[in-house]
């Protein structure tokens, strides 16, 4: 039985009526579709707008005239909408002939076109009908027209399982080529500068290292550094400066240098009077004593000429040499017997005889010779024409000086 009652066309210039029926409407498969019938139904009273109009539920008499359709866009609309396409994932010439997308393909319209391949990076899985593929998962890609998630691996710089997630390579480490092995680590001494990296190459040597390459990096020597990855030499410390070992990584490391102190970044000469053990450290000497210009330890201090240490190891201030004595280098020597010196005296000759006695300074004094009498000093004074003295260290002045026997001094 049709679908629809037959729709009659009654003629504009005559009582003659046409009589159009409706076929039954069927999708792919023997399904009955309601919409498509109702669009056809538009479609057909399209055609019959050419003039006069249908009734509808009457039949035909013997004297009726077909009135065939003559309007072509209605006739063109309706042989459409009683073709079937195959529906997305699906291909094939249409109606009841359509066929799923094979596992590897999908087909994203409908239509008659055949099915595509999954793009690079994409699955599609058996029997499926895809109207897309599925993303591979994070990090791992597949070649065109996969099948499987397992199809999925990782990519390079990254790593993991077949058809999971894959992780970055971490920073020193890189991975050259796509699927689940491990990534590989730099060279001793060298990193990558992010995560992910996908060959050697992008190894450099870290800081503190240089070298042409990251299979050849070799820590910075002493006095130099390098603060950044991938220098290809180090850097020089500035002048008096170096580095407490090898591999520094920062100009910060480069100290002064034993010797010499830090002021404003630079490093002048220890000046006299104290001393520098290295780095910013200045240290004066104690009290009282000096050091010559570029000392580097407190036993470079030393008292001056005329000044003594007590301690022996300059443990406190030196102190002036005291009368009878003589001090050089710090250290305190008593003037020969009979002779004496003065305050703040530095060398043996300061040593001088005392009055009654006579000699070289520095040297042996003797007592004073008869005849004679002795001030202090080199030489011993004669006594006078026809005086004599035999007062020996008594003999300091000339009043030890008197007239021999027989003779007296005149007022």
């Amino acid at each position: 039985m049709p679908l629809y009652p037959p729709l009659r066309r009654w003629s504009s210039n005559s009582d003659s009526v046409g009589v159009l029926r409706l076929p039954a409407i069927r999708m792919a498969g023997g399904r009955k579709s309601a919409v498509k019938a109702c669009v056809a139904l538009i479609a057909l009273l399209s055609i019959a707008t050419s003039g006069g109009g249908f009734s509808v539920g009457a039949q035909p008499s013997a004297g009726d005239k077909a009135v065939p359709p003559r309007h072509g866009i209605g006739r063109r609309l309706l042989r459409r909408l009683l073709t079937t396409d195959c529906g997305p994932g699906y291909t094939g010439p249409g109606d009841s002939d359509c066929t799923p997308c094979e596992a590897g393909e999908y087909k994203p319209s409908s239509g008659s076109s055949a099915c595509l391949p999954c793009p690079p990076g994409n699955y599609s899985s058996v029997d499926s009908a895809a109207s897309s593929c599925v993303v591979c998962p994070t990090g791992s890609t597949s070649d065109a027209g996969s099948q499987n998630a397992t199809e999925c691996t990782c990519m390079e710089g990254h790593t993991g399982e077949d058809g999971e997630i894959c992780s970055q390579c971490t920073i020193g480490e890189y991975k050259a080529e796509n699927g689940s092995a491990p990534c590989d680590a730099c060279p001793d001494n060298s990193a990558t500068q992010d995560a992910g990296a996908t060959a050697m190459s992008q190894c450099d040597c870290i800081a503190g290292y240089s070298g042409p390459g990251a299979d050849n990096c070799t820590a910075c020597p002493s006095a130099t550094y390098s603060e950044t990855s991938g220098a290809a030499a180090c850097t020089p410390c500035q002048g008096n400066s170096s580095t407490p070992e090898e591999g520094s990584s920062a100009a910060s490391d480069c100290v002064c240098t034993a010797t010499f102190y830090e002021v404003d970044g630079e490093c002048p000469q220890c000046p006299i009077g104290s001393y520098c053990s290295g780095g910013a450290a200045i240290t004066a000497c104690p009290s009282g004593s000096t050091s010559p210009a570029g000392s580097a330890a407190s036993s470079d201090c030393f008292c001056p000429d005329g000044w003594k240490d007590d301690s022996g190891v300059l443990q406190g201030s030196c102190v002036e040499c005291g009368v009878g004595t003589w001090c050089a280098a710090g250290v305190e020597t008593q003037c020969p017997d009979f002779s004496t010196s003065e305050a703040l005296s530095n060398e043996a000759a300061d040593c001088v005889c005392t009055a009654g006695y006579f000699g070289p300074d520095g040297g042996t004094c003797a007592e004073c010779s008869d005849n004679s009498f002795c001030l202090g000093g080199t030489e011993a004074t004669p006594c006078g024409a026809s005086m004599a003295s035999t007062d020996g260290s008594a003999a300091v002045d000339s009043t030890a000086c008197s007239c021999v026997a027989g003779l007296f001094q005149a007022e």
